[in-house]
């Protein structure tokens, strides 16, 4: 298989992780806005991803019944954030991404301390190399956390109990880096 280009592999995963932290509000806005979105978005417009987590884990304290399943959205996405805002906020180069067993590579701009009993150094990330591969399973870890948000949401939307009015997203969404043809 011929690597797909470097601009649609990184675009599929931005956008992937697009989804993901729509669905989570999506989430938010059920639980807390009843769905109305243009209140929610009073709220949430400006929300970070780590704050709409601190959300839902205090939800998670609410919810007894949910408490587990909330819980372990926000790990999962907790997994993934650093990630995140290495893929998003890191500087970009495709390097050999075009040929067999290629990679791009991503540098951390944020500027780093360290300190030992010799030296104290502040320095910015190393380059890193990204593969097909490793995109390909930043791909997988998203939809693995956006298919727990969607099933929460249709058992949230199911139970009686609970006052939630939401909808899924989920399905509509590739999360491979395979042609349509080879699905």
């Amino acid at each position: 298989m011929t690597n797909p280009t470097f601009y649609e592999a990184f675009g599929k995963v931005a956008n992937a992780f697009s989804w993901l932290e729509g669905d989570l509000r999506r989430l938010l806005t059920g639980m807390a806005f009843d769905n109305d979105f243009v209140v929610a978005s009073a709220f949430l417009d400006s929300s970070q991803l780590r704050g709409n987590l601190r959300v839902l884990r205090k939800f998670a304290r609410i919810h007894h019944d949910y408490e587990g399943k909330f819980k372990n959205i926000a790990k999962i996405i907790e997994n993934l954030a650093d990630r995140r805002n290495l893929f998003i906020h890191g500087l970009w180069t495709h390097a050999t991404f075009d040929e067999p067993e290629g990679f791009a590579l991503v540098r951390d701009l944020k500027i780093k301390f360290s300190e030992d009993e010799k030296s104290r150094t502040w320095a910015n990330g190393q380059a890193e190399k990204v593969s097909i591969a490793d995109f390909s399973k930043m791909l997988l870890e998203i939809r693995d956390a956006t298919y727990a948000i969607d099933s929460v949401i249709k058992e949230l939307e199911n139970d009686m109990d609970m006052e939630f009015s939401g909808f899924s997203s989920v399905t509509s969404f590739r999360f491979t880096l395979d042609s349509p043809d080879q699905n």
